[in-house]
């Protein structure tokens, strides 16, 4: 495998990162794999991902190739998409909207995928979409833009995340229930950082709370007057968006600075990094995550499925984010796997249609969720349950995980 990193940035785009080329699994329908009219099952199913392997977003970049090596592996072994072996391509858009569509218009002129994953950020996957649209390509992420859930302009875009208003609802009733009257919502000037934003403000308002807002540069150093800003409005506690490797440090070493520790801080799942190697211990104090269940390592340890899945990726390495992107990164392969098998087909408006009505899978078959659900309506997971999410105090970190106190 080659390191994107060691390569210049022109060779960079043409390389393939990583690709699981695996031997053809012969005729007919594997099991879990359904059967399909529309391509011979010894032709792989090619999946190329575009991601930044590069530049602010590479721990989400490397925590995704991972995270879709060992699923494809898994999903391979269980009969691949629609009976065709997963192959997969990456290549390292840096997080660049602009290269990312460059990018993706050469690789669909080479050789059309039969699917993609889409950007490590909403503005590389927005900035894809009517690419990828145009080509009838099913297009999968980790991303969660409102913008991105929108079918009748993007039939085939899916995504595993839910709505951004189900863990906002449940940061809110988090709120209610330890007396926050007023709470303040930062987030970065960002596709991502406004959606985050509008989805707090309504969850936090209906929930019967009060609200004090103020914005950021995705890109500044230090944060702490938009914070001081905020601080004017005199917030209980404060919900903060901090998208990249860098940003969950910069917010709260600023808060830190501008003298605001005593008033909680609570990141959203947007937190994805060691965060107890980015600051000093002082600027921890009154800070949590409010977050997935998955990124939350419990008292009892995990699930057998996902404490299986966790050894899996830590033998490709060590896993650099938290363990969420990889489980969503792989959800989105199991999804494709899904619906390969409901439509019987992995032509893409026949998937498409299969997965907008897929049937109750087994216990464990996805990492993230205790269920995935779609609508013709809603290409986000609608499927959700107050137990998929979990807040605790940002401290020690393993594994890609929080661990709780108790743990």
């Amino acid at each position: 495998m080659h390191d994107a990193r060691s390569l210049s940035p022109v060779r960079r785009l043409g390389v393939l990162i990583a690709a699981t080329a695996l031997v053809a699994a012969g005729c007919g329908s594997a099991a879990g794999g359904g059967s399909d009219s529309s391509a011979k099952s010894s032709e792989p199913y090619h999946i190329l991902a575009v991601l930044a392997l590069s530049g602010a977003f590479q721990s989400l970049g490397k925590g995704t190739v991972d995270a879709l090596n060992v699923s494809a592996d898994l999903v391979n072994k269980s009969g691949g998409v629609g009976g065709r072996k997963i192959e997969l391509e990456f290549v390292d858009d840096q997080g660049d909207p602009t290269k990312a569509v460059s990018i993706l218009q050469a690789k669909i002129n080479e050789r059309k995928p039969d699917a993609a994953i889409a950007g490590s950020t909403s503005n590389e996957s927005l900035a894809m979409l009517p690419i990828l649209n145009r080509n009838k390509i099913i297009n999968l992420g980790t991303n969660s833009s409102t913008k991105l859930n929108d079918p009748a302009k993007y039939p085939y875009t899916f995504r595993p995340v839910d709505p951004n208003e189900n863990i906002a609802k449940a940061t809110a009733q988090l709120f209610v229930a330890k007396g926050y009257k007023k709470i303040g919502i930062f987030t970065p000037n960002s596709a991502s950082g406004d959606s985050g934003k509008a989805a707090f403000t309504a969850a936090v308002q209906k929930a019967g709370l009060t609200t004090v807002t103020a914005s950021y540069g995705a890109s500044d150093v230090d944060v702490t007057a938009p914070l001081a800003q905020l601080q004017t409005g005199h917030p209980d506690a404060v919900i903060f968006l901090a998208l990249g490797d860098a940003a969950p440090g910069v917010v709260l070493s600023s808060r830190l600075k501008a003298g605001m520790t005593a008033v909680p801080f609570y990141g959203d799942q947007s937190v994805t990094v060691d965060v107890t190697k980015l600051v000093p211990p002082a600027a921890l104090q009154g800070a949590y995550v409010s977050t997935y269940s998955t990124s939350i390592k419990p008292a009892g340890g995990n699930p057998r499925s996902l404490a299986e899945f966790i050894d899996a990726v830590k033998a490709r390495g060590p896993i650099v984010s938290t363990i969420l992107a990889y489980t969503l990164a792989a959800d989105c392969l199991r999804l494709l796997q899904a619906g390969a098998k409901t439509a019987g087909s992995t032509d893409a408006d026949k998937m498409k249609t299969a997965i907008e009505n897929l049937p109750d899978e087994p216990a464990g078959t996805w990492l993230t969720y205790s269920r995935m659900k779609f609508s013709p309506q809603n290409h986000f997971n609608i499927g959700t349950a107050a137990a998929d999410y979990g807040s605790t105090q940002i401290g020690h970190w393993t594994d890609g995980q929080f661990v709780t106190a108790a743990s």
